[in-house]
């Protein structure tokens, strides 16, 4: 892994994993920070930083965001997730995004999620009911699986029957 992105990556779905209520979130996050014109790159960077603020919060930080009613700390992700957090960041200005996402490369992502927080619903939406979709299908698929083993078995049953009784 000596690609710098692929760590990065890596490290991303570590702490999304660890932190967020769901990998939903995470996926339409990347997607709304990306739809606002930054690279999946940039994106992915100032993603892992907004994590990380919730990770390890610094002083001014944890102050801005109680303003807000938020509390940085992995507990709130936990809870109610990073759309919770977002949600309670309604209305924050540019100032005060700024200082909650603490460092620079996450001022870039936070402010893109505040702001466009009606295509981050969205997103997460279409990726809920996309996911949706799938265990629908792979449902479907498996019971129609399930149905012709049945039916293999009851014909193999008898079949079995029918040699029984020749003579």
């Amino acid at each position: 892994m000596s690609d710098p992105l692929v760590r990065r990556n890596t490290l991303l779905l570590a702490i999304g994993m660890a932190c967020l209520s769901g990998m939903l979130q995470l996926v339409a996050a990347l997607s709304t920070i990306t739809a606002a014109g930054i690279s999946t790159d940039e994106a992915v960077t100032s993603l892992n930083a907004i994590l990380t603020t919730f990770l390890k919060p610094q002083a001014d930080s944890i102050a801005a965001a109680n303003r807000f009613g938020l509390a940085l700390n992995t507990e709130t992700l936990r809870t109610i997730g990073l759309r919770g957090a977002l949600r309670k960041l309604t209305g924050a200005r540019a100032e005060e995004i700024a200082t909650i996402a603490g460092k620079i490369r996450a001022v870039k992502g936070l402010g893109a999620l505040v702001q466009q927080q009606t295509r981050f619903e969205r997103d997460l939406e279409a990726i809920t009911n996309s996911q949706g979709i799938v265990q629908e299908n792979l449902t479907a698929v498996m019971n129609t699986q399930a149905t012709k083993v049945g039916q293999l078995t009851a014909a193999w049953e008898g079949f079995k029957q029918t040699l029984g009784d020749l003579p």
